[in-house]
């Protein structure tokens, strides 16, 4: 799908959660990108209209080369390898994965409690 931004536009809720390590790599790599909070539970139907959240969720990442991407992990591994974040060979990167992936348990655990899902 397409859409009209000029520049990495990382669309989520105004709080840290499933976008906050895409976040974090834009931000040390010093990207030039927008940060598009949403209210998402208020108006997630009207959000859903749009055709712009796979999968029916956020975060995404719209950029104007590669459109939406959904999916937080995906998200991740696409910027990481876009800013050299991702390691320099398979040893680095297998190592990058597992810390990525307990990051991700701990993300998932603190939105359970918050939520209770």
């Amino acid at each position: 799908m397409s859409n009209n931004v000029t520049k990495p536009t990382l669309v989520y809720v105004n709080a840290a959660g499933r976008a906050e390590v895409p976040r974090l790599i834009l931000e040390l790599a010093g990207a030039d990108y927008e940060w598009n909070a949403l209210d998402w539970h208020a108006k997630k139907e009207e959000h859903l209209a749009t055709g712009h959240f796979g999968f029916g969720q956020i975060p995404i990442l719209q950029t104007p080369e590669l459109g939406d991407l959904p999916q937080s992990q995906a998200i991740t591994r696409f910027l990481a390898n876009k800013y050299g974040y991702a390691g320099s060979n398979p040893v680095e990167a297998a190592h990058i994965d597992a810390i990525n992936e307990g990051v991700t348990d701990i993300i998932n655990s603190v939105v359970q409690i918050l939520f209770r899902v």
